[in-house]
């Protein structure tokens, strides 16, 4: 139910977020997938409430629970890559190397999700691309972000490169 109210009326969201919360704790344990999957859900709500440090921590809970399990999963993906949007909403002049390399380190491991889990649509797969190109053009890498963009898959083809999301790495889209 607190899905249905996201962005909506954050306070109802909250209220059925937090028994939620309640319930899958007492049924699943404080570390199960469940628990993980209602902390990013309330992350989601701070975040489109424009509460970012609330998102944060919802979102590095979730991730802290995620990151337990032995492989990737597409819900990691998407609470890596939801943490790291927060945090870019965060960052303010002038850029501490630190929050950068933080992003930059959960925006690499989403690509390796990618890679790993190798079924992500193109739509989605786009989107993740063009929102690091951002990323990387907002901290002044704009030649690392040109390089991401020769990545991107138009209409079903391969990309410009034939790249494989394999064959995105760290390495292309650090600024060297």
């Amino acid at each position: 139910m607190g899905l249905a109210h996201i962005g909506l009326d954050f306070e109802k969201a909250n209220q059925f977020f937090t028994k939620a919360l309640e319930l899958e704790k007492k049924y699943y344990g404080e570390s199960s997938m469940h628990v993980a999957d209602v902390y990013h859900n309330i992350g989601k709500n701070y975040f489109i409430a424009s509460d970012y440090k609330n998102a944060a921590l919802y979102f590095e809970k979730a991730q802290h629970i995620k990151r337990n399990e032995k492989d990737y999963t597409h819900s990691l993906i998407k609470t890596e890559f939801a943490l790291a949007n927060t945090l870019v909403f965060m960052l303010k002049e002038p850029f501490k190397k630190i929050d950068i390399e933080k992003i930059r380190a959960l925006y690499v491991s989403v690509l390796k999700g990618y890679s790993i889990l190798n079924n992500i649509d193109n739509f989605e797969f786009n989107n993740t691309l063009q929102i690091i190109s951002e990323f990387l053009n907002k901290i002044g890498e704009e030649s690392s972000s040109l390089k991401l963009k020769e990545f991107l898959v138009y209409d079903g083809q391969e990309c410009k490169k034939g790249c494989k999301y394999s064959h995105i790495t760290k390495n292309q889209f650090e600024e060297k």
